[in-house]
């Protein structure tokens, strides 16, 4: 049996050894989140709603084709979840994906930032 501080020692090695790659993807949000558009952030939020339990290059992937497809903002749940092979869970993340794009349409126009931008930090923005 492992123990419990050797077990935190693995963990914290792990970070370590991509700790780099996590800072680079953290400074890539904020760059989208203050120089992307609109459908890139919701581009963005569909990645997250997808990634629980699922691979992150299959989710990228998907949102890919939801977005070659004309069907990110769009698209309806079965036309989603047409495209997100291999991604876990996927018959209740395409509820999500097509819940969140209700949420932020306003008159034809996807409006994600400015909804965003109204809370004063993370905690009340969730």
């Amino acid at each position: 049996m492992i123990g419990k501080g050797n077990i935190v020692m693995e963990i914290k090695k792990l970070y370590l050894s991509i700790q780099d790659e996590i800072i680079s993807r953290l400074d890539e949000f904020k760059r989208v989140r203050e120089k992307g558009s609109e459908k890139d952030v919701f581009a963005e939020l569909v990645f997250c709603i997808l990634t629980p339990q699922s691979r992150a290059k299959l989710c990228w992937a998907a949102v890919g084709n939801l977005m070659n497809k004309a069907l990110l903002l769009k698209g309806s749940k079965n036309q989603i979840l047409k495209e997100l092979n291999g991604v876990r869970f996927k018959y209740k993340k395409a509820e999500y994906i097509v819940e969140a794009g209700k949420q932020f349409l306003t008159e034809g126009k996807i409006s994600i930032k400015s909804q965003i931008s109204r809370f004063s930090d993370v905690y009340d923005a969730r």
